[in-house]
């Protein structure tokens, strides 16, 4: 029951950061001021707000409840199937196991499904227990380790002192106890001395034994009610948390656009922190520096270091990726993730599992941007810059006799032209430049002929074009088609 709890608690982490990266990232697509059709603006403020919406907006549901088996021979508790989303991203317990040992101590093996990436844990702990109550707490918790990308060879064992441990203790005893998962028995029985899973009249159940002298037997469907129960527990409360905005005290974000003094570079600067139980988990001086392409680099600036944080723990990281659109709706591939080594073995943790994490990343990104409807407000983006205090979008230079807009000029556009004079077809402003071949203000059936002469005769050399489609002077704000 207690590892169930604790899994909700590290998915949660990994899904909030994940989701709250993304929409910062993407907080500059949210629609902003057209200054013309292929330019619009976003400031600071105006991105900070779109965020706290959409945190604020944020549900978590459970969409799949656990199975419960007891294996009495292996004196094992296993929790399978269990899934969840939390804003369109959805997490997944593929299996946990339970070996119950000496008195209260327990070992626990899981494995989570995130977008399509499972990764494993391994780790102790030992499980206290009141009747008074019946909510299980844990009064240890230590010795967790992680195996490597591809699920074999070396594991990761996370450089946390006692004390450390101690607080992940706390945190998923917190959990456990805001779940309301409890174990019924009677409130004098007295504090938990011992679990075992035995056959009783040929059903195997998990025996609790209690310091008064008493046991209490859970089979597995009333241990799968309360799971159940607890799941539904902590997603209203997860929802709550959300919801309550930064006024809630939980959570906060912090959005500026502007030049870094130090390094003179344009950055974005986004802090946000969120704080459950006992910790606090976040990052500051998330530097998004954009280089006038759709490539983005994460801390660009040398003298100024991106810092994640997780209760006491920091360590500086860099990065770098590519925003790709298809029309006007964005997505994020990553290249690189450097982490420094202030955790003892961390950057090559991550350095190791760069491949999954990144696969993990960019789905939940996707599935963020489908789950709130996130797009560029220009039918395409063709670089991101910094101009003042504003994150500029800027769509690409456009190709002349390019009516559709792919990049190309053939007889699809001339085609589009076409549709377009008898009304079959709305065109752009955009599509409107590109398809002025003859600029001459209007966009007729003419330039539909004069790109279909050129398709034949490009370079005017057999006497069909009877005009250049590309001129200087009048077409120098956009591209020859010769020339791509």
């Amino acid at each position: 029951m207690k590892a169930l709890s604790r899994i909700l608690c590290v998915r949660t982490g990994l899904k909030t950061g994940c989701c709250v990266l993304a929409a910062l990232v993407f907080s500059s697509l949210v629609p902003g001021v057209v200054l013309a059709a292929d330019t619009e603006r976003h400031s600071g403020p105006a991105m900070e707000a779109w965020v706290e919406g959409q945190i604020e907006a944020t549900t978590v549901t459970v969409d799949q409840y656990t199975t419960v088996t007891l294996d009495e021979a292996n004196n094992r508790l296993i929790v399978e199937d269990f899934t969840f989303t939390i804003r369109g991203v959805s997490f997944g317990l593929n299996e946990v196991r339970i070996d119950f040992g000496a008195g209260t101590d327990i070992e626990v093996t899981g494995e989570l499904d995130v977008c399509g990436v499972q990764p494993r844990f391994w780790a102790d702990a030992t499980v206290e227990c009141d009747s008074t109550d019946g909510v299980l707490y844990l009064s240890s918790f230590d010795d967790l380790h992680l195996p490597d990308a591809e699920f074999a060879g070396g594991f990761y064992y996370p450089a946390l002192t006692a004390e450390e441990f101690q607080s992940w203790a706390d945190n998923l005893s917190c959990i456990l106890q805001k779940s309301g998962i409890a174990v019924g028995v009677d409130s004098g029985a007295g504090t938990l001395t011992g679990l075992a899973v035995i056959d009783d009249s040929g059903t195997a159940k998990v025996e609790c034994s209690w310091s008064g002298g008493s046991t209490t037997l859970h089979g597995a469907a009333a241990i799968k009610a309360e799971l159940d129960s607890g799941a539904d527990s902590i997603a209203s409360q997860m929802g709550g948390y959300f919801s309550a905005g930064e006024a809630g005290g939980k959570w906060f974000v912090d959005i500026e656009v502007g030049t870094e003094v130090e390094s003179g570079y344009d950055l974005v600067n986004v802090d946000f922190e969120f704080a459950f139980c006992s910790t606090k988990l976040g990052i500051t001086d998330l530097n998004l520096a954009f280089n006038g392409s759709n490539g983005f680099d994460v801390d660009l600036a040398e003298t100024v270091n991106s810092v994640l944080f997780f209760g006491d723990k920091t360590t500086n990281f860099t990065g770098a990726g590519t925003l790709a659109f298809d029309g006007s709706v964005p997505s994020i591939s990553f290249e690189h993730i450097t982490m420094s080594d202030e955790w003892a073995g961390w950057q090559q943790f991550i350095t190791d599992i760069n491949s999954p994490l990144f696969t993990f990343m960019e789905s939940s990104i996707d599935s963020l941007v489908e789950d709130s409807s996130l797009e560029a407000g220009l039918p395409r983006v063709g670089s991101i810059y910094v101009d003042d205090d504003d994150l500029v979008l800027e769509g690409p230079l456009l190709v002349e006799g390019d009516a559709n807009l792919d990049g190309n000029t053939n007889i699809i556009d001339a085609m589009f032209i076409a549709q377009y004079t008898v009304g079959l077809r709305e065109l752009t402003g955009d599509q409107m430049v590109t398809s002025d071949t003859t600029d001459d203000g209007w966009v007729n059936i003419i330039d539909a002929m004069h790109i279909a002469q050129f398709t034949v005769d490009p370079y005017s050399t057999a006497g069909v074009l009877f005009k250049p489609l590309w001129e200087e002077g009048p077409d120098d704000a956009m591209i020859d088609p010769l020339t791509v």
